[in-house]
């Protein structure tokens, strides 16, 4: 089967988180309301424990400056799989990805939030693998090409615990 990431241009996709990074985390990135639209917290715990990913792998995908050398993991590449299941972006039964879920949260954010998002889905429409992780990887690789400052991905639940209670 081949899964095909494909990202509407007219969507915002962060991931992601994203996926792009140099990162711009910080008290106003990502906006308040994808923290309070998405359980950061709980994807983040449950997919560290499912993958058992190395959290060095994510700081250093995240905050990487080189995109030219990201690590490429596996257990890096299907935590990010994992992560878009809980956002719900990846069906198991659809290998297209589902941002109905992002949809929902557009009409909340500010013209430039959307903006910021949009960037980082641009060019990332077509792309293709064989397995899930992978696709939703070079979705990830893609996004953090076009905006590295605005990329982040869940997975530091500390900060993201922080970020709930200082957001309400």
């Amino acid at each position: 089967m081949i899964f095909d990431c494909k990202l509407n241009l007219s969507i915002v996709l962060w991931l992601a988180n994203t996926t792009l990074t140099a990162a711009f985390i910080n008290d106003t990135w990502p906006p308040q309301v994808i923290i309070e639209a998405f359980d950061m917290v709980g994807f983040a715990e449950k997919c560290l424990k499912e993958t058992n990913a190395d959290i060095k792998k994510l700081e250093e995908f995240t905050f990487a400056h080189d995109l030219t050398n990201l690590p490429d993991d596996r257990s890096l590449k299907c935590y990010m799989a994992c992560i878009f299941r809980q956002y719900q972006f990846l069906q198991p039964d659809n290998p297209r990805l589902q941002l109905q879920t992002l949809f929902n949260v557009f009409p909340a954010m500010t013209d430039d939030e959307r903006s910021h998002f949009l960037k980082m889905a641009s060019g990332c429409t077509k792309l293709r693998a064989k397995d899930p992780c992978d696709a939703v990887y070079i979705a990830n690789v893609c996004m953090k090409r076009n905006a590295n400052d605005y990329y982040y991905i869940p997975y530091d639940v500390e900060y993201w615990s922080n970020r709930n209670k200082n957001g309400k």
